[in-house]
């Protein structure tokens, strides 16, 4: 009787809905309807994540960068967060913390696809060091 359930649905299950709806432009409005505070562990990491990733869909960087900050200081231990906030600081034109953020990120908690983009980023800041570092960890 989901009709009648006072259950309310989960970021992750707005999340599904929004994608499958071909509906994320409603992703920062629905987010808007939880109290992070009040959310545990994954779902708490899942919020703060999408809430950055709202203001950077939307092209607005410094938000991002303001949400991804503060949502790193909730979820210190979120790779994903990590790297998101870790592209931010080299937008901002600040290789070393990126750099800093991008080594905390271990794999295969992210992917392969995040350490070749992370090398990307130290090559384009001319780190060879650094981005031969990400590659070695792959292959």
């Amino acid at each position: 009787m989901a009709l009648f359930s006072k259950r309310r649905e989960t970021v992750d299950q707005v999340i599904d809905r929004l994608v499958t709806q071909h509906r994320t432009d409603m992703l920062e409005q629905e987010l808007q309807k939880f109290d992070p505070s009040r959310l545990q562990d994954k779902e708490k990491q899942t919020w703060h994540f999408y809430w950055g990733v709202a203001a950077f869909r939307r092209g607005d960087r410094p938000e991002a960068f303001r949400r991804f900050t503060e949502a790193y200081s909730a979820c210190p231990a979120s790779d994903e967060i990590r790297f998101s906030l870790a592209q931010e600081y080299g937008v901002r034109g600040n290789p070393d913390k990126m750099i800093d953020l991008f080594r905390g990120c271990q794999f295969p908690k992210i992917s392969s696809r995040h350490l070749l983009t992370a090398s990307r980023y130290c090559y384009l800041w001319q780190r060879i060091d650094d981005a031969v570092h990400f590659l070695s960890s792959i292959f």
